[in-house]
């Protein structure tokens, strides 16, 4: 099982003067799935190479040093970020974007998952409102973060990975699948609507049940199991993303496609006539 512990908090990191998140990190004593820092470490490093030498760092949450008290306790120092989209969203005071501002913050993500998929063959395993991460002076410029949960393409799952509400429905069916990038296409799918709609709801969830599907597992994999006999663009016109243009409406239907073979690689949603749209 896994347990582990992580808290986030802004330091001033005296030899560069400057601010940073550290991020520490406590595993428990019954945790027995997550790897080793220095392994995660490595792979922090090569995704930096990679997308430093492809020109798209800026997508990516910088992690700028480690520091290793013991395999089960150390911290991670980041570049400084503003709130996640989640928070976003749930800022009363902000005026929803449109649809074109929506475009641009999801553009950005796309090109993160780009770089990891086909340049460093990783899938992030972990996609959501949470783990996407504004900058502190506007809320378009975002990166990718909580990178530490990356793993190798083909992988299989050695425990439970991130939020069942991101989960594509095949992995919540069968955990120990290979991890592949379709995973991260249908989280990406889930974003995307959350973005668009202004809201944190899973879209299945606005299909009007009394049941709160964000905290009950087993009613989600009910309403699930009942969705999947409906084409997802048939859902999402029953859903608030009905407001938006036909072509935003149906980029979301083919991320959130059932069978994980017709969800398109992000590299294809980049070249989507939505996406290219002015």
């Amino acid at each position: 099982m896994s347990a582990r512990r992580s808290r986030l908090r802004r330091v001033r990191w005296l030899p560069h003067q400057r601010i940073v998140v550290l991020k520490e990190v406590d595993l428990w004593a019954e945790d027995c799935v997550t790897e080793g820092v220095d392994v995660v470490a490595e792979r922090l490093w090569r995704m930096r190479m990679d997308a430093s030498r492809n020109g798209r760092a800026q997508y990516l949450a910088e992690y700028l040093a480690l520091h290793v008290d013991s395999s089960r306790h150390y911290q991670w120092l980041l570049s400084n970020y503003g709130p996640s989209l989640r928070d976003v969203l749930l800022t009363s005071s902000l005026t929803p974007f449109t649809e074109e501002r929506c475009k641009g913050v999801l553009r950005r993500v796309l090109l993160a998952l780009d770089q990891l998929h086909r340049v460093s063959m990783y899938v992030h395993a972990d996609v959501s409102l949470g783990n996407v991460l504004t900058s502190p002076s506007s809320c378009d410029d975002v990166v990718l973060g909580d990178l530490e949960s990356v793993s190798p393409i083909g992988a299989v799952p050695r425990g439970c990975l991130g939020s069942y509400l991101f989960m594509a429905p095949e992995r919540l069916v069968d955990g120990a699948l290979p991890l592949a990038p379709h995973d991260d296409i249908w989280a990406f799918g889930i974003v995307c609507y959350n973005l668009l709609t202004w809201d944190v709801t899973h879209p299945w969830c606005a299909l009007g049940t009394e049941s709160d599907h964000s905290e009950n597992y087993w009613a989600f994999l009910d309403l699930m199991s009942k969705a999947k006999d409906v084409p997802p663009c048939q859902l999402l016109l029953q859903s608030p993303l009905s407001r938006c243009s036909k072509e935003a409406l149906t980029f979301v239907a083919v991320c959130l496609s059932w069978d994980p073979a017709c969800r398109p690689s992000a590299a294809e949603l980049l070249q989507h006539s939505w996406m290219l749209s002015p």
